[in-house]
């Protein structure tokens, strides 16, 4: 995916548009992977999973290799949501932890 030089904005609204794209398109089992990042860059706060979401995301930013210019841009602006919510709950993940840090993987 070609991220170019896109706006904090513009990166984020790509972001979500993939990100729900995917979410529409996949199989039930690897639907939940894209689910907690598009949570959490949709700023949906009352969602009953943005606690897990969040903790999710931080996973994935302690976790994540980044190979491309669209992962590292996929993961500044993760990055510059998180640091305005700083919420999240101990929770129980959905799917392996590890099946999370593969979502770059599926934006490209």
């Amino acid at each position: 995916m070609e991220t170019g030089t896109c706006s904090r904005d513009e990166l984020k609204k790509m972001f979500l548009q993939r990100l729900e794209h995917l979410i529409h398109i996949s199989a039930p089992s690897r639907r939940e992977r894209f689910v907690p990042f598009f949570i959490v860059l949709a700023g949906k706060t009352e969602d009953p999973r943005y606690g897990e979401s969040l903790n999710i995301v931080r996973y994935f930013l302690q976790n994540a290799m980044l190979f491309t210019k669209g992962d590292e841009d996929f993961y500044r602006t993760l990055q510059s949501v998180l640091t305005r919510d700083e919420r999240g709950n101990p929770c129980r993940w959905e799917r392996s932890i590890q099946d999370y840090l593969k979502v770059v993987y599926d934006l490209r």
